[in-house]
């Protein structure tokens, strides 16, 4: 039986077909090139870079001192293209002789150069290893080297996805962010020691914060902390709640049940003001969530995986977590299902990238529906998410795969948010104005705006404007296909039929 593509995902579709192949083509040789670059050594799969640890303490030490590195070069007598080479890894093996010079020229005290010649000392003795080593603690899909001397260093971070993590952009706030906090020793910087991850649902903010945590936890030797403050079908946890769990987790003194929330806050502070963690709190609700465990003279720093937007939010780091584009999407698909099968079904690829939205969990939700279906096509899998009934299908069995935490922020929404987010969904249009929105909602356009907001605030509505038009709303296009398909299953919209006639009547008076 034919079945009928809605022309905005044709269009989608026809559109990221010439873009993707060569973003995808792109990120195969970045991949390759990546995984056989001077810096690192291929073991298993993985890149090992020897010098991290080395060139990330002499950069921070440098930022420290205040200094540039043509500075720094006047001042040691050594090159600026050396200095560029240690700081980038491409110098392995730093001489103990050119570490005393970088110290020298950096005027550091006795503390600071013996840390940064132990450093290159285990840089040079570093021999990267696909198996367990002695010294070497596993944490996650990384071997975590133990600092001498720091036994026990706790490590909360959750294992990163496979095949993921190599899709991912850089996020360069999240990297100056991280390096401005640990160089700052015992003094905040001056924006602060909190960094904010925003974005749409399932686009992959906690997997960018547990990237970068990965990346720079060498700089918080005293442990990597991960909270999940809204639990997938509990309540989210109460600002005090937070306190004493992280107090658990580092070891602080944990007050006694009846202090309140500013005693328990200060004695967190009192705890980590000596102490350099890195911590994540993941899908945060509120302000006073993030605001009651804030490290004040310290040098830890604080990442926090956003659900909502806060007005509190202007002037801290922000990193936007946008979704992947069709290459990046397409780049994910073959990773989980192998490239000769992405390659021999390359235009369905495209067309599942496309539904998918380039969101990360829904593409990872579609290869694990095709894993577990190997006899399954790719187009097989485009034509039931297209057609609405195994769509209707496909995604009502959510609840009970890995892809059920798609409903848990549907069932945080409220009731009329609920209905709205799946009213504005049968709209089959890239974008809509708040007139479009008020038509289907039925509602006043003052009410129409002020629901729109709402779902904003959650960062399920994304707006774009500019001076030569009204304001236009966008939902992606997989999370507007999963409201669609909620509206027919649960039932939200007693109206539904009505909805369905107003939501194609405002497409056609567009059109």
């Amino acid at each position: 039986m034919a079945v009928c593509v809605p022309s905005v995902i044709a269009a989608g579709v026809v559109r990221n077909c010439a873009v993707a192949d060569q973003q995808y083509s792109r990120f195969v040789r970045a991949r390759v090139s990546c995984a056989s670059g001077p810096a690192g050594k291929v073991t298993g799969g993985f890149v090992f870079e020897s010098s991290e640890s080395f060139r990330v303490e002499l950069r921070r030490l440098r930022i420290k001192s205040g200094v540039t590195q043509e500075e720094l070069a006047e001042a040691s007598g050594i090159s600026v293209r050396a200095i560029s080479d240690l700081e980038r890894g491409r110098t392995r093996r730093p001489q103990r002789k050119t570490v005393e010079l970088l110290a020298s020229g950096m005027r550091l005290d006795e503390h600071d150069t013996a840390r940064l010649v132990q450093v290159a000392r285990k840089s040079t003795l570093q021999v990267a290893l696909p198996h367990a080593v002695p010294g070497v603690v596993p944490c996650g899909h990384d071997a975590a080297r133990s600092e001498p001397g720091e036994p026990g260093r706790i490590c909360e971070l959750p294992p990163r996805l496979p095949g993921l993590h190599t899709t991912l952009p850089e996020y360069p706030v999240l990297d100056d962010f991280l390096q401005s906090v640990a160089a700052a020793e015992t003094v905040a910087p001056a924006n602060g020691n909190t960094a904010l991850v925003i974005g749409s649902p399932w686009v992959g903010k906690t997997t960018a914060a547990v990237h970068a945590a990965y990346k720079w936890r060498h700089l918080f030797p005293d442990g990597q902390l991960f909270i999940d403050l809204s639990p997938d079908g509990q309540p989210a946890m109460l600002p005090l709640d937070v306190v004493r769990r992280l107090s658990r987790s580092v070891g602080a003194p944990v007050v006694e049940d009846g202090a309140g929330l500013e005693s328990a806050a200060a004695t967190l502070r009192s705890f980590l003001a000596s102490r350099r963690l890195l911590i994540v709190l993941d899908k945060v609700v509120s302000e006073a969530q993030v605001r009651a465990v804030l490290p004040g003279v310290s040098a830890s720093a604080v990442i926090a995986v956003c659900r909502r937007r806060f007005p509190a939010q202007a002037g801290l780091p922000t990193v936007v977590v946008e979704p992947l584009s069709a290459g990046l999407s397409v780049a994910l698909l073959a990773a989980a299902l192998g490239e000769q099968r992405v390659r021999a079904e390359y235009d369905a690829a495209i067309g599942l990238a496309t539904l998918c939205g380039g969101l990360p969990l829904a593409l990872q939700w579609v290869s694990g529906k095709l894993l577990r279906n190997p006899h399954w096509t790719l187009h097989r899998m485009f034509t039931a998410l297209i057609n609405p009934q195994t769509r209707k299908d496909l995604i009502g069995a959510c609840r009970m795969d890995f892809s059920g935490r798609f409903y848990a922020l549907y069932d945080e929404l409220s009731p009329d948010a609920q209905r709205a987010l799946c009213a504005l969904s049968h709209i089959h249009a890239e974008e809509f104005t708040v007139d479009m929105a008020a038509a289907v909602l039925g509602t006043s356009v003052d009410t129409a705006e002020h629901m729109i907001e709402y779902l904003m605030e959650w960062q399920i509505i994304e707006v774009h404007h500019d001076a030569a038009r009204p304001a236009a709303f966008r939902i992606n296009p997989f999370v507007r296909a999963f409201a669609v398909s909620v509206s027919e299953t649960s039932d939200p919209l007693a109206d539904l039929e009505h909805v369905r006639q107003r939501a194609t009547t405002v497409v056609g008076a567009k059109v």
